[in-house]
This record gives structure tokens, C-alpha cells and sequence, in this order.
């Protein structure tokens, strides 16, 4: 007897229902076999590319939303999602492209407006990011995550009024955001309103009690700053020099070792294949003394610049916390050099945590002389 044919809609209404019960795999194969039936189907595209998305296909999903966009080019959504692929591959100018088509088609589109706002500022044309994000409040003007986006391009536009004003409205919707609180402290620490600049960055802290990553980087600081003496002293002579010692504390001695990574498609690198499902070790700090990348990269140097180091990650997954470390790590050794510019470490009381990733402390006693 003559198998049946199936039919690709059918395909595509299994699909759907496999995907709601998350069982996401098997939603790709039956949209799968519906394009092979009709590679022009346009659900089957569609499906498949947000499943491929959510796997974290990006590429692929790129590539099968862009064959929706042919199909159905007002389809606003499909702008959007191929935007939001793009922007995971790092393309921004064409991910920008593809929101900006998304809110031309559907301008009360709330998430595309943030996504486009997001890229701009990747890109750093802020006063267009700006407006963006100002399109997304009007659209929803309860979400405190937009007002913390606005903060953040406003004190990066050098607006810090503005942008204290942005965060107040922010933790008015959500008090307990500890990112929130320290950046109000860096737009006040800006003008410089010390006092209420540090009332903020306490109160981020006492929300955040038990980062170990921050401990690891004040404890970097000092022992780097106990050992390279002179590089203290010329800390202590010249305040400006903060900044960039501090993101050369982080590539010297990095608080996060590595982390794994699961490879989403077969890659090679240098030779070495890595297959898809591979689970992959990557070692910042080994990359922080890249010789390609960092001219005499064993030498610790605080007016190195350009400083392109991985200490907080890169791209998509750059840790949302990293203004926050840097600027604890700079004020907190400001106080203490201020205060207690000879202090020493005592080396034979130091204990380094036993970790394969947190290269902090147990241990590290400090004796504190003025």
C-alpha cells in the first residue's frame, strides 16, 4: 500500500505542538521534513529559524530568516528575530539594518526599539540609541530594565543628571537592583557628589554580599600593588593613573581563570577540529598573556593602552557587572592609598582558594600603614 503524503502545514502543526511541550528537537525535524516537502513554506522557515535560535544556531537561524524576509518582506517579526541572530553574531551594522526595518513596519514594537537601541550603542552612535530606548518607554513605561539602559547611554553621553534621573525612576519600579545602585553611584561620582556616590555603591554591595569575584579583585589589586612598588608610588604621585592600572590588575592577574562553553556548530581553530556538543574550556587568563595581542605581555605595566583584555568575557556574554568591579577596584585602592599609601601584604599569611575558575583568596592579610 502507497505511503500517504504528508502534508507541510501538517508538519508544521506537529511541530508546534512538540515545541510547547519544550521538546525542541524534535519541533526542528518535523519543520525539517515540511521544507523538504516545500522549501518555500513559510511557517516551517519560520519555526525552524526560532528553534534554531533557541539552540543557539544563530548562524543557520540568520540564514532561514532571511528566506522568510523573501517570502513575506513585511513581515515585522521575521526583521527582528533575523536582527537578534545577527546581533548574537557580533554583524551589528546588519542586525541594526533588520530592527530598524522591524519598528519602520510596526512602530509600537516595543522589544525591537531596545534591541535596535542595544546595537546603536555597540556601535556607538548613542544619540541615536537614546532615541531608541525613549521609544521603548513610551511604549512601556513600567519596565525599570529600560530606564536602566537609559542610565547607562546617558552617563556614557556624559549627561549625569540625566542619567541620575534615569536610575531614579528605575529603582523607584525596582528597588533591590544592584547594578542600578552602583551606576547611580558612577553618574554621582562623576559630578563629583562623593558622599552620595558612595551611600549607592553601598548599598549595591549589601545586595550583593557574597560575590567572591569582587573579593578576588580588591585582593588581586593589593598583592599586584604590594609587589610592583614603584608602580604604587607612582599611583600615589598621580590619581589619573587609576584607570588604566586597574584594567592592568585585571589582565595581569584575572579573576576568572575560564569558563566551558558548548560549542553550537563544528568549528576548527588552528587546526584542532571542534565538533558541535563539544564542550570547550576557554582560558582567559591564558589569553591575557596573549604575545599577539599584548607586547610583553609578562610585564606588568599600568599605562598600557590599548588594554583589550577578556577579564570580563567579550561580545554577547561581556559580564553585565564589569563597570561595577572596575569601579569598585578604582575607588576602593584610591581610599586606601590615600589613607594607608604603605601598607604591605603579609605574604607568609596569604591562602589562594582552591578553584579551577575564581582565582581569589582564603586568606590575605594586610597590614595598614599611613
Amino acid at each position: 500500500m502507497k505511503a500517504r503524503r504528508r502534508d507541510p502545514d501538517e508538519l508544521v502543526r506537529e511541530g508546534l505542538a512538540l515545541h510547547r511541550d519544550g521538546k525542541i528537537a524534535a519541533a526542528a525535524r518535523r519543520y525539517e521534513d515540511a521544507l523538504r516537502l516545500d522549501r518555500n513554506n513559510l511557517p516551517a522557515n519560520y519555526y525552524l529559524a526560532l528553534s534554531c535560535g533557541q539552540s543557539g544556531q544563530h548562524r543557520k537561524a540568520a540564514e532561514l530568516l532571511g528566506r522568510v524576509i523573501a517570502i513575506s518582506p513585511g513581515m515585522a517579526e521575521a526583521h527582528h528575530n533575523r536582527g537578534y541572530a545577527l546581533l548574537e553574531l557580533e554583524r551589528f551594522a546588519e542586525a541594526e539594518a533588520c530592527f530598524a526595518t522591524a519598528v519602520a513596519l510596526k512602530p509600537d514594537y516595543g522589544a525591537a526599539w531596545l534591541q535596535r537601541g542595544i546595537v546603536l550603542e555597540e556601535l556607538e552612535r548613542l544619540d541615536e540609541a537614546l532615541a531608541c530606548i525613549d521609544m521603548a518607554i513610551a511604549l512601556s513605561p513600567h519596565n525599570a530594565d529600560l530606564h536602566y539602559k537609559r542610565g547607562s547611554i546617558l552617563n556614557e553621553l556624559r549627561r549625569h543628571e540625566a542619567a541620575i534621573a534615569a536610575y531614579d525612576r528605575a529603582l523607584a519600579l525596582e528597588p533591590d537592583h544592584d547594578e542600578g545602585w552602583a551606576n547611580r553611584g558612577v553618574a554621582l561620582h562623576s559630578l563629583d557628589r562623593s558622599a552620595e556616590a558612595l551611600a549607592c555603591y553601598d548599598k549595591a554591595l549589601r545586595l550583593v554580599p557574597d560575590d567572591a569575584r569582587s573579593w578576588s579583585n580588591r585582593g588581586n589589586a593589593l598583592l599586584a600593588l604590594d609587589h610592583f612598588t614603584s608602580d604604587r608610588a607612582r599611583i600615589v604621585a598621580d590619581r589619573a593613573l587609576l584607570p588604566t592600572a586597574v584594567d592592568e590588575i585585571l589582565r595581569y592577574d584575572s579573576p576568572v581563570q575560564g569558563l566551558s562553553r558548548v560549542a553550537t556548530e563544528d568549528v576548527e581553530i588552528s587546526g584542532t577540529p571542534i565538533p558541535a556538543g563539544s564542550r570547550v574550556h576557554l582560558l582567559f587568563a591564558a589569553a591575557n598573556r596573549d604575545p599577539e595581542v599584548f607586547p610583553d605581555p609578562d610585564r606588568f605595566d599600568i599605562t598600557r593602552s590599548p588594554n583589550l583584555h577578556l577579564a570580563f568575557g567579550f561580545g554577547i556574554h561581556h559580564c553585565l557587572g564589569a563597570s561595577l568591579a572596575r569601579t569598585e577596584i578604582r575607588l576602593g585602592l584610591d581610599e586606601l592609598l590615600a589613607r594607608f599609601p604603605e601598607f604591605s601584604v603579609r605574604r607568609d599569611g596569604v591562602v589562594r582558594l582552591h578553584s579551577d575558575t575564581n582565582r581569589g583568596f582564603a586568606q590575605l592579610p594586610v597590614q595598614l600603614v599611613a
